[in-house]
């Protein structure tokens, strides 16, 4: 199962990428571009790429260019928190692999919920 990005999640993920020294003014990564495409089936385009500051052009010529998001189920798995009684913290971690993978989570997690995080996504790269 899919689940499609907000604006507001795929805004977050071009402001860190271009805030990112490493990876900024580089081409924009094939993630960012699948999940701004991702975006047109529920926003206005106009909206889309003033959000994202993208030009018209650009977003048009991905469209034609990007391939879709890959559907298999490990891509766009949940990953299941445990439930922790510790206070959870307000963060953003931006994961970023060498093959324009991208993840990014955002909101209230504890040490032991990231942790989980962690170890799946470990998990799901030896596979």
């Amino acid at each position: 199962m899919s689940v499609s990005p907000t604006l507001e999640s795929v805004a977050a993920a071009f402001k860190t990428w271009r805030n990112n020294p490493q990876l900024g003014r580089k081409q924009v990564p094939l993630t960012l571009r699948q999940q701004a495409i991702a975006l047109l089936a529920n926003y206005p385009i106009s909206q889309v790429i003033n959000t994202l500051g993208l030009s018209h052009s650009a977003l048009k010529r991905w469209q034609q260019s990007t391939p879709e998001v890959d559907e298999a189920p490990e891509a766009n798995q949940f990953i299941p928190l445990p439930e922790s009684p510790e206070t959870p913290s307000l963060l953003c971690v931006t994961v970023c692999i060498g093959d324009d993978t991208q993840l990014v989570v955002e909101g209230e997690l504890t040490s032991h919920q990231l942790s989980a995080v962690v170890r799946e996504l470990q998990a799901v790269r030896r596979r």
